[in-house]
């Protein structure tokens, strides 16, 4: 056993990501702890994974509610939507949409322009960071960054070697 949080990254497309996972969990052994969702847009779309993912752990015979999820926001405009959200109780908030939000990802697109921290008339990356982070702290979820502004990502992992990877653990 180990003490280590798995987590896997499925497709931004909600069926798509549940047949990934159909394949992927069996193969894990039950050492999968959460689900993470790219490109998060709506509560719509976190309220309708949560639902799957139930329907899920029942076919495969897992505890239901035991996968955690976490949501990206990758668009600046997502942020500022779910400000509203907070603003707004008509509003459903992606952070507030399922339990099973347990940390919120900021990936902002790279070449996001950062304003001068004395400059409070323009918005930038440091303005949706530190936004980002007050909406999880209300939340009680997680934040965790993602690559500065000007980093660039690494190629993913073959699936076929991630699962390897976590059989070892």
């Amino acid at each position: 056993a180990t003490n280590k949080t798995i987590m896997l990254q499925v497709s931004a497309d909600i069926d798509t990501a549940i047949a990934q996972l159909r394949a992927w969990l069996p193969q894990c052994q039950g050492r999968v702890h959460a689900i993470v969702q790219p490109s998060t847009a709506t509560a719509a779309q976190v309220r309708t994974l949560d639902g799957r993912l139930t329907e899920l752990e029942r076919e495969l015979g897992l505890p239901v509610g035991d996968l955690r999820l976490g949501i990206q926001f990758t668009d600046p405009a997502v942020v500022e939507q779910e400000a509203h959200a907070f603003e707004d109780r008509e509003t459903q908030s992606m952070l507030r949409a399922s339990r099973r939000v347990t940390w919120a990802y900021l990936n902002l697109p790279p070449g996001l322009p950062v304003e001068a921290e004395d400059d409070s008339s323009t918005t930038g990356y440091n303005y949706y960071h530190s936004l980002f982070i007050a909406l999880t702290a209300t939340s009680d979820v997680d934040a965790i960054d993602g690559p500065s502004p000007d980093a660039s990502l690494a190629e993913e992992l073959p699936v076929n070697e991630a699962i390897d990877l976590v059989r070892q653990l």
